[in-house]
Formats: C-alpha cells, structure tokens, sequence
C-alpha cells in the first residue's frame, strides 16, 4: 500500500515537473530570441535570401502579365546572370565574414575597412543587376514597360526611405549613448 502511494506520489511530482518545464519552454526561446541567441534559428547564414529576391521580382512585375514567351525569355535571361551572381558572391564571402567577425568583436574600425574591400564586388553586383533588368525590360511590351518602370521607381522609393529610417535610428542611440 505504502509502495503504491509512493509510486503514485513520484508520478504526480514527475508530472508536474514535466509540466512546468514545457509552460517555461516558450518564454525562454522568446528570451533566448531577444538576446540573439536564435536571431537566425537552424539555419545557415544567407539561406533564405533567395526568397527575398523572388519577392522583389514579384514587385517589379507586379500588375503585369506576362506571356509564355515572355516567361521562356525571361528564365533565360535569369540563367545567363545566375553564374556571374554566384561568382561575385563568392568572391565577395571572405570579406563579409571579415565584417561579420569584427562587428561581433565590437571593432568598428575592423569591419569598416573589411566592408570597404567589398566595395568594388558591390559596384560590379549593381551593375551585372542593372544589365539584367535592361534586358528583362526589353522582353516587356510598351505598356508592360511602363508598369514595370513605375513598380522600379516604388521598390526603389521604399528602399530609399528604409535607408533613411534606419540612419534616423541610428543617431538616436548615438545619441542616448552620450547621455
């Protein structure tokens, strides 16, 4: 009888722990997300930027139909860019990693000039970038171009404005810092 009650009783108590490590679980991943322990989960850095420029492209054509033809012509432009792409980043890596290490070390001066040395990578990336969109916009038809043009000069309007609020927050903490 004793046996069963303790039994019972190791049950109850394991029971509760369990429970109470799991309602604590959550609150301390959004914790642990807070502090950056987890700010890019599993998985490696850089993956899922694709998607991000799937979207921009989305954006650019938004509003537009495009034929099968035009879609044909499209992928292959895409696949004459996509090696030139993949070389530049690539080149470009050691360097960012530079920028990556230096900022986490707190060495401003470290990350600057490593960011510097990605300079000409960049001015190239824009430039491969811009070739491209000259040539998906001749696919387009004259009314396709317009849309196209308009859904550019917007995409590059929020980009202009992001750039700006992030310098707006930037002065803010530097400020707070002084105080």
């Amino acid at each position: 009888m004793i046996r069963k009650h303790i039994v019972v009783l190791g049950a109850a108590i394991a029971l509760f722990a369990a429970s109470e490590a799991t309602a604590q679980a959550p609150a301390q991943r959004d914790s642990a997300r807070r502090q950056g322990e987890f700010r890019r989960g599993e998985r490696p850095r850089g993956e899922g930027r694709g998607d991000m420029r799937q979207a921009a492209m989305r954006s650019l054509f938004r509003g537009i139909d495009l034929t099968q033809a035009q879609r044909d012509q499209m992928k292959t432009i895409n696949e004459k860019y996509r090696g030139q792409f993949q070389t530049i980043r690539e080149s470009l890596q050691p360097d960012m990693k530079a920028v990556r290490e230096a900022r986490q070390r707190g060495d401003t001066v470290a990350a600057r000039a490593a960011f510097e040395r990605t300079q000409a990578g960049r001015d190239q990336m824009q430039a491969l970038m811009q070739q491209q969109r000259t040539e998906v916009r001749a696919v387009l038809t004259a009314e396709q171009q317009q849309t196209f043009d308009r859904n550019a000069q917007q995409m590059k309007d929020r980009m202009e404005k992001r750039a700006g609020d992030r310098q707006k927050g930037e002065g803010r903490r530097r400020g707070q810092r002084g105080r």
